[in-house]
């Protein structure tokens, strides 16, 4: 980010499992996970949010989380589904990325806003027959691009505006 900090995952003793990290003025903080064995921080906004996804114990279900201040909040799950994977967050703390089977299948785009995750194909016009099937990126005004395919398979970009949950 602009404040020169850096995120990413780094190997633990012995290369077996990797941790979500935090570097900053020369110094690495390890963000942790939620008690499995490996994470990744994939993001970090200018003002210092963390993004990105940890393990639980048994290392089968992950979650996204948001991470401010050595403090790391689990977003949750869409629905239906098991797990999460945090992408990329912007100076704000809205937080996109997907929502999975827990075994590589995408099922939903996320929104993480003020505490609660949204499906993003919810912010598409209700007539409208597009899906969402991956955000790339937010930015500080809330808005989101994306990819939606339609019924016949033609995938088209997609502009989304987080507002449209409230």
């Amino acid at each position: 980010n602009s404040r020169g900090q850096v995120v990413g995952a780094s190997n633990l003793a012995g290369d077996q499992t990797s941790h979500p990290f935090l570097w900053e003025r020369g110094v690495l903080t390890d963000i942790g996970t939620f008690g499995g064995s490996n994470g990744v921080a994939l993001r970090i906004s200018d003002s210092g949010l963390a993004v990105g996804t940890a393990d639980f114990p048994g290392d089968f279900v992950h979650h996204a989380f948001v991470w401010k201040n050595g403090v790391m909040t689990d977003v949750g799950v869409v629905d239906g589904d098991l797990c999460t994977n945090g992408r990329t967050i912007n100076s704000r703390g809205l937080a996109v990325g997907s929502s999975t089977n827990c075994m590589g299948v995408v099922q939903h785009m996320f929104l993480w806003q003020d505490g609660a995750i949204h499906n993003l194909s919810d912010l598409i016009f209700p007539r409208s027959e597009i899906q969402v099937i991956d955000a790339l990126d937010i930015n500080d005004q809330g808005e989101i691009a994306a990819l939606g395919v339609l019924p016949n398979g033609d995938e088209h970009a997609v502009l989304l505006d987080r507002k449209s949950t409230r």
